[in-house]
């Protein structure tokens, strides 16, 4: 028998998984709740020594002492939290949930084991919780890791986020704030001609080939004066842009500026075009669901001449969000963006889809720098306009599946 003392739980609380950017004023990041021995948890007599008996037995079934060297049950949060965090089993859902809200650097590690014991609906009261601060992405992203290779991920994800989803007006409300900030952060928002031939692997020569009189839509095309940056390359390009962010004072953007977002724009008012771009902080990357994706796709391809591209970037592997709902369905949201075009591939008397990977990007956060790559789709509509609009019809309305 092993006559060691058994070792000390540990109360320390493990290091966030997920680095996101850390909002002002946030409740969650104040730990002085947790630092002092304030109310205590809402345990029983019962149940501390039900808890007691039950890890007892583990430490005994390892080998330890416990004759010797008994285990009582801790005075202080933050311990009762580390042993809820190494043994969970032996806490019912209603006290972890309990430590969860009072300790919060223990409620992403304690969001995953609920939701792994599928207790969804409780899962939420956690989320709603720290809904306005990094712990709720830190929960996110533990909810996605317990459900990684879940035929469930999909279903389970959307239902979370139907739950926490915001009506249309407060989403638009939303839209218009991250709108604003993008137009403070010209870096991101300006969205340059030399930009988007980098990333969607253009040279010169083949943008003259491709645009010079010609025609191109740009889907969220940022407010860089592109029309003119093209004239300066003796390319003389017919620009329409769906931008929300462009005003009076972008001049030589484009041609035929739409300052509206790409949803609520009349697609029958629009013309064919021999190029549409979506790329670079675009859509689908801001859908603020799934349905959105598709609508994306079905509206982007109708404006796409016969013999014209639909170039998107990226087509997958955006995580950006501008809800809380938004952010549970980002895994969901990249799937069916990917559904979506490989359902293009299996038409190719329709469509010729080429899958590209930009050269490495310069990643920079606030405790790091690092490379990556972006993943697009070329999409050339090649079929004729009465079978293309039978298709993109039957699309919308998920009769290919």
């Amino acid at each position: 028998m092993n006559t060691e003392k058994p070792p000390q739980l540990s109360s320390k609380p493990k290091k966030a998984q997920a680095k996101i950017k850390e909002p002002a004023n946030n409740p969650d990041t104040n730990s002085a709740e947790q630092k002092q021995n304030s109310a205590y948890l809402n345990f029983t007599d019962d149940e501390k020594n039900e808890i007691v008996r039950k890890i007892t037995e583990d430490y005994v079934a390892k080998g330890f002492d416990t004759k010797n060297h008994p285990l009582n049950f801790p005075a202080e949060q933050i311990d009762i939290g580390g042993w809820a965090c190494e043994y969970p089993q032996h806490f019912k859902t209603e006290r972890l949930i309990e430590i969860a809200l009072k300790i919060p650097d223990l409620a992403p590690e304690l969001t995953k084991k609920i939701a792994e014991r599928k207790e969804y609906d409780q899962v939420i009261k956690i989320l709603k919780h720290y809904i306005d601060g990094p712990r709720f992405d830190h929960c996110v992203v533990e909810i996605e890791s317990s459900l990684k290779d879940d035929e469930q991920e999909d279903k389970v994800l959307m239902k979370l986020s139907d739950v926490m989803a915001e009506d249309e007006k407060t989403e638009r409300v939303e839209f218009e704030k991250f709108s604003k900030h993008m137009f403070d952060r010209p870096e991101a928002a300006a969205r340059d001609t030399q930009t988007y031939l980098k990333y969607l692997k253009i040279n010169d020569e083949l943008a003259k080939k491709l645009l010079d009189k010609k025609s191109l839509l740009l889907i969220g095309g940022g407010i860089a004066p592109i029309k003119d940056e093209l004239l300066n390359k003796k390319i003389d390009c017919e620009i329409t842009n769906i931008e929300p962010l462009l005003e009076d004072e972008h001049k030589g953007n484009s041609d035929h500026p739409i300052p509206k977002n790409f949803y609520d724009v009349d697609m029958e008012k629009l013309e064919k075009y021999d190029e549409v771009w979506s790329a670079n902080n675009s859509l689908p990357t801001y859908a603020f669901n799934p349905e959105q994706v598709r609508t994306f796709y079905q509206r982007a391809l109708s404006t796409v001449s016969q013999g014209g591209h639909l170039r998107i970037l990226p087509v997958s592997g955006f995580k950006d969000a501008i809800t809380p709902a938004m952010r549970l369905n980002r895994i969901p949201t990249n799937n069916e963006s990917i559904q979506c075009f490989e359902l293009l591939k299996q038409r190719p008397d329709l469509f010729a889809v080429e899958e590209f990977e930009t050269p490495p990007i310069k990643v920079s956060g606030p405790a790091f720098k690092k490379w990556r790559t972006m993943e697009g789709v070329d999409i050339k509509v090649i079929g004729d306009k009465e079978k293309i609009d039978i298709f993109l019809k039957n699309f919308a309305n998920k009769k290919y599946e």
